[in-house]
C-alpha cells in the first residue's frame, strides 16, 4: 500500500512513498539551516503506514534529522528483525498508544512472528467517568475515545482527570460512547445528507464543490 502506484488513477499515479519523499525533500531544501525534525502519526492502518514511513525516512533518507512516530492503535507491522533494524537508527523514535481491550494492536500476533514497536503507552477507556460501559469492540479502537483517555490518564492506580481542555463532544464524533447526560448526539461527524441534494422532485448525489488536485 505504501509503495503502490496506479498510472490510471487521478490521485495515485505516484505512490505514497514517492509523494512523501518529494515533499519532504522540498521542505528540507526550503528550511535549510534551521533546526528540523520529522513527525509522522496515524491511527490503525494509518499508524501502520506511519511506522513504515518513519522507518523509511530514517533508513533511506536522512540519518541527521530526528524522526518521531506517534502510533495510535497500531497493528503489529514487523518481526523482531524489523524492530531491531528500526531501533538501530539513533534519530528514529516511536511511541505506540493503545487501549487495553483493543485487539487491533495485538494482530497479526506473536504466533506469526510479529512484535510490538516503539515505547508502549497503554490506557484504559473504561476508567473514564464520562463514558458509557460498552462491549462493542469497535469502541475500544475508536481514536477519539483513546485520545480522550490519554488526556485523562494518570496510570492504572491514578484518578482519571483531564490534563487539558479538550471538548468532550469529540468522543461522539464517530461513536456514541459519551454518557447521555452530556447531550451530544452519537456519530455526529457526517456530511450533511451524505452529499445528497434534492432538486426538481428528486434526490441525487452531487459532486463536491472543490475536487482535490494531486500534489505531484
Amino acid at each position: 500500500m505504501y509503495i503502490t502506484q496506479d498510472p490510471k488513477s487521478a490521485f495515485t499515479k505516484l505512490s505514497s512513498r514517492t509523494q512523501l519523499m518529494t515533499m519532504l525533500k522540498d521542505l528540507i531544501d526550503k528550511y535549510e539551516g534551521e533546526d528540523l525534525n520529522v513527525i509522522v502519526c496515524g491511527h490503525s492502518l494509518g499508524a501502520a503506514l506511519a511506522a513504515v514511513c518513519a522507518f523509511d525516512v530514517a533508513e533511506n533518507f536522512t540519518s541527521d534529522i530526528p524522526v518521531s512516530a506517534f502510533l495510535y492503535c497500531c497493528p503489529q507491522v514487523g518481526n523482531k528483525a524489523f524492530r531491531h533494524r528500526f531501533e538501530s537508527h539513533p534519530n528514529l523514535k516511536a511511541i505506540s498508544i493503545r487501549n487495553e481491550l483493543d485487539v487491533v494492536p495485538r494482530v497479526p500476533g506473536y504466533v506469526l512472528g510479529y512484535v510490538d514497536l516503539g515505547t508502549m503507552i497503554e490506557v484504559d477507556t473504561r476508567v473514564s467517568p464520562y463514558l458509557k460501559k460498552t462491549k462493542n469492540r469497535g469502541d475500544y479502537h475508536n481514536l477519539q475515545a483513546v485520545l480522550h483517555a490519554v488526556n485523562g490518564w494518570h496510570g492504572e492506580k491514578g484518578v482519571f482527570e483531564p490534563r487539558i481542555q479538550r471538548s468532550l463532544a469529540l468522543v461522539n464524533k464517530s461513536s456514541g460512547l459519551l454518557k447521555e447526560e452530556y447531550e451530544v448526539p452519537a456519530s455526529w461527524w457526517v456530511v450533511q445528507n451524505k452529499g445528497m441534494q434534492f432538486k426538481d422532485g428528486d434526490w441525487f448525489l452531487s459532486p463536491p464543490d472543490d475536487i482535490p488536485v494531486p500534489e505531484f
